[in-house]
Parts: structure tokens; sequence; C-alpha cells
């Protein structure tokens, strides 16, 4: 599971987008992050299904959780069990924006052409995010474009930052 947490805000105009936010969808568990200049979503399945609960979480704890789960370790599920009792889920009266109407479905998207300007810190961030571990290869097939945004899509992550004039 990649980590998301870098994909959340720092800006205290809307706290909630200061969390990771994790919620079901369609009966499926998905994380989601924005700082409303990129969006990043994954599933979440396996051992993290099983013990995490629905609700916001601190990039700091987020980070721990995905650290922990790309440890290749059999004291895991043990550890994984402490760390999600110890980091509850934050309660806030705010509700997180309604991201599922942002987030193109990939019939919609056209391949990447690269015509128009992306903040490069950014995209950086989102090769090194979703490349492979071990080989540090990224598959640039998997870029795409809606409506001026850059889009990396896979089976289990969605990842969309906004355009640049």
């Amino acid at each position: 599971m990649i980590d998301i947490s870098k994909y959340t805000s720092k800006s205290p105009i809307k706290p909630v987008l200061n969390y990771v936010y994790v919620h079901k969808i369609d009966g499926i568990l998905h994380a989601v992050a924005t700082d409303s200049f990129r969006i990043a979503q994954v599933k979440v399945w396996g051992l993290l299904a099983e013990h995490i609960q629905e609700g916001f979480y601190t990039p700091k704890a987020w980070k721990e959780i995905t650290k922990l789960l790309n440890k290749d370790s059999h004291s895991v599920t043990l550890e994984l069990k402490e760390l999600v009792t110890r980091e509850m889920a934050v309660q806030t009266d705010e509700s997180f924006p309604d991201y599922q109407t942002i987030l193109p479905k990939y019939e919609d998207c056209e391949p990447f052409k690269g015509d128009f300007h992306i903040n490069g810190d950014y995209l950086c961030e989102l090769i090194k995010s979703v490349q492979d571990k071990k080989f540090k290869k990224f598959n640039f097939n998997k870029l795409l474009e809606y409506k001026g945004m850059t889009v990396y899509m896979d089976e289990d992550t969605v990842i969309q930052i906004m355009g640049m004039k």
C-alpha cells in the first residue's frame, strides 16, 4: 500500500483536509487525501482492512501504518493492531468533500500527451509513491489526462494532479 499522507493539506483553512479519510465505497474500504491541488485514493485491503476503522487519520499515523504494512515481518499483524488502536480515527464535526465526483473513471481519460504544465514536485512525489519499490521502476503508461489534469491510475490507486497555467 502506498503512503498517501503527503497528499494531505497543511492549511488551517479547511482542517478536514489535514487528514487521511478512510471510508467504504460499495462495501470496499478506501483511503483518500487531498490538499485541493491533488488528490490520492487507494483501496484498503488485506491486514489493514481487517483492523482499521472508518474515519480520519493524521498524516503521521497513516505514514506509520503504511510503513508497517510494507515491512516484511511476521510480527506485522500484532504491531498493526497496536498501531491502529493507538492511532484511532480522529473525530471531527466536518465532513470530507465529495471527492468521488472529481475523480475520473478510466474510460473518461485520454492517454497522457503532456501538452500542459503541472507542478514538478507533485509529479516527482507521485512517481516516488507508486514506483516499484525494489527496482524503482515507474510505468508511464499508467499516466492519463482528464480535463487538463494528470491522472495516475491502477487497480488500487487513483492520483490526480491539477494542471497549471
